[in-house]
């Protein structure tokens, strides 16, 4: 018999973390499966090309997201056994944990029921716990040296992307050529879902946004601006690009491929040095194809709710309704606001004097579920201490009018924290004498619904509340101030235009046509205004994107729509809400031939690989 017997014969009987300590159990279970998901997302998109939703830095946040979750939970599971003397004994807490961190791994697999993730779950925190109590003595060994392996592992392939981006960073800086010093700043900003119609600098009669009708005046406002997108990640690749969306490769889970150069990598061709900040994490992060070609791109917070929404249960608890609720939020933990964005933005700016940049800002605090701070979350007379909105509540059923109107007057009051944001912004670029040489362009990437037509938020339709923006330029030395474009154009238009604003459209490899002739003039040919939005067989069947996808053109004074089953509406520009559908109208049955065949030559198609 040798001297590890006992040991192990001991440890079955009375207490198997004697010799495979708690902390020792948390710290394997988090670096085991943490390495695992973290192995599983970078298949699945460097091999797959499919969307993760994890950014770069998954490689260390998903073990200590799970490091965080099994700490807590270890936790009160010591006092436990230290305060109540028949539990110290027993597989139990090894089983415990184990459990849960196999329930967070089960979680992973795609089209999993909870309960099966559960049941999974349990059964690994089971023969996790016997392959310990088996042998403790070796595991506790083998526990130490693997742990030691993933650490080690982690830490390597963390220090490799980390330095891999500072070094890229440095590289393309260097590279960059030279550029006219005074040459002017460009600063797009995109105000994540606020569309046009709930502007006061549009007519709203609310005044939501007074800073951006001072940016209004001091340049020009294009009435009718359309997205070419209901949703995120195509419309930002449409601006970043100049094609429609229909056009590239974004999908629901398909990032923006590399098929067509972006504004970010040909305005680094000119000398600019780029730099993007983001709080729409999941649609605009690195992984998502939108940060190509910028040389700096913050997106992603480092927070421990960060980590923790790094993991499944993570992300449902820090977005659970119920735990939410427990601690008085709207929100989700961890979400990224605009004084955050601008705070990175102004701090990069700051130590790149040397040239003109290119600046891509997103703001995502009037996306649902619209969690205006005080003073703005009572700003137009309706408090959110009334009800608490269902933040995952997508369909029509169930909703009143009254709750319809505090989720409207939510999201009005967040467009104007956003909108006031903007002016404390405006005036640090100011202070720092960067304002007056910088074109600066405010826009949204789509709108959003509030019963209209009988739907809610957003990426359900084309109607004009999802995807008619605003879009504002300002840039004195070029541009009038007070000017009002009323013609309909598309933000796909942005590339070119920015070029032919600096001067480089002979240059440039964007398609459309730049906007400022608009301003002078309506174009003798201006180009139909089109959007596109993806099936998504999810949703309702009665939403116009179960059955395939949506397509609308927008020519002169109309807007047509027509979905996959062939069902067509007509619109005037000058019904706002669209509730006159003209398309039965024998007068307009000329006019909608021309708009069939547009919209019949919008399909989907693998873009081309040239560059």
């Amino acid at each position: 018999m040798t001297i590890d017997q006992p040991l192990q014969a001991t440890a079955r009987r009375s207490d198997p973390l004697a010799l495979t300590p708690l902390w020792l159990v948390v710290a394997w279970l988090a670096s085991f499966f943490g390495t695992v998901k973290t192995v599983s997302l970078a298949l699945t998109y460097f091999v797959l090309h499919r969307l993760v939703h994890a950014g770069p830095d998954f490689i260390w946040k998903v073990p200590l997201g799970l490091l965080l979750i099994l700490a807590i939970l270890a936790l009160p599971i010591g006092i436990v056994r230290w305060l109540v003397r028949p539990l110290r004994g027993g597989t139990w807490p090894i089983t415990l944990l184990g459990s849960i961190a196999g329930f967070d791994f089960g979680l992973n697999i795609p089209g999993i029921h909870p309960l099966a993730a559960a049941i999974l779950g349990i059964g690994l925190g089971v023969q996790f716990a016997r392959l310990t109590v088996h042998n403790p003595v070796l595991a506790g060994r083998w526990g130490r040296r693997t742990l030691f392996l993933f650490a080690s592992l982690i830490l390597l392939a963390t220090t490799a992307v980390v330095g891999r981006q500072i070094l890229e960073e440095r590289r393309l800086a260097a590279a960059l050529p030279p550029i006219d010093p005074e040459a002017p700043n460009v600063l797009l900003i995109i105000l994540d879902t606020q569309r046009a119609m709930s502007m006061s600098a549009y007519g709203y009669e609310a005044l939501t946004t007074p800073t951006l009708e001072r940016l209004a005046a001091s340049g020009v406002r294009f009435a009718q601006a359309y997205s070419t997108a209901p949703w995120t990640l195509p419309s930002h690749g449409s601006i970043m690009t100049g094609h429609w969306a229909h056009e590239l490769s974004t999908a629901w889970d398909e990032p923006l491929d590399e098929t067509y150069p972006t504004l970010a990598e040909e305005l680094s061709r000119l000398g600019y040095v780029t730099g993007g900040f983001t709080a729409n994490v999941l649609n605009t992060a690195v992984e998502t194809g939108i940060a190509r070609g910028f040389s700096h791109y913050e997106a992603h917070q480092y927070s421990v709710a960060s980590a923790l929404r790094s993991t499944q249960l993570g992300e449902r608890l820090t977005t659970d309704r119920w735990v939410l609720a427990l601690f008085g939020r709207y929100e989700e933990f961890g979400r990224k606001t605009a004084p955050h964005v601008s705070a990175e933005f102004l701090r990069w700016t700051d130590s790149r004097r040397d040239r003109p940049f290119f600046a891509f800002l997103n703001y995502f605090d009037a996306h649902d579920p619209y969690p205006a701070p005080a003073p703005f979350d009572s700003l137009f007379g309706v408090s959110r201490t009334r009800e608490r909105p269902e933040m995952l509540q997508r369909q029509a059923t169930g909703w009143t009018a009254d709750q319809v109107a505090v989720q409207r007057k939510a999201y009005e009051a967040s467009i104007a924290f956003v909108d006031h944001q903007l002016g404390l912004l405006f005036h640090e670029l100011r202070a720092r004498g960067r304002f007056d040489n910088t074109l600066i362009i405010v826009t949204s990437d789509h709108g959003e619904e509030f019963h209209e037509h009988g739907f809610m938020q957003h990426g359900n339709s084309l109607y004009r509340a999802a995807v008619h923006v605003p879009l504002i330029m300002s840039y004195q030395r070029q541009l009038p101030a007070g000017a009002t474009v009323t013609a309909p154009v598309s933000l796909r238009a942005l590339p070119v235009t920015i070029m032919d604003l600096l001067g480089a459209a002979n240059r440039s490899r964007f398609p459309g046509q730049s906007l400022l002739p608009y301003v002078k003039a309506t174009p003798p040919n201006p180009e139909p205004v089109l959007s596109w939005v993806d099936d998504l067989d999810t949703q309702p069947e009665w939403y116009p994107v179960h059955n395939g996808p949506v397509k609308s053109v927008c020519i002169g004074q109309h807007r047509y729509i027509v979905d996959a089953r062939g069902r067509e509406e007509l619109y005037s520009i000058n019904d706002p809400l669209e509730q006159h559908n003209l398309a039965t109208d024998p007068a307009f049955a000329d006019s909608l031939v021309a708009y069939r065949i547009v919209a019949a030559g919008m399909r989907r198609s693998p873009p081309s690989t040239s560059r």
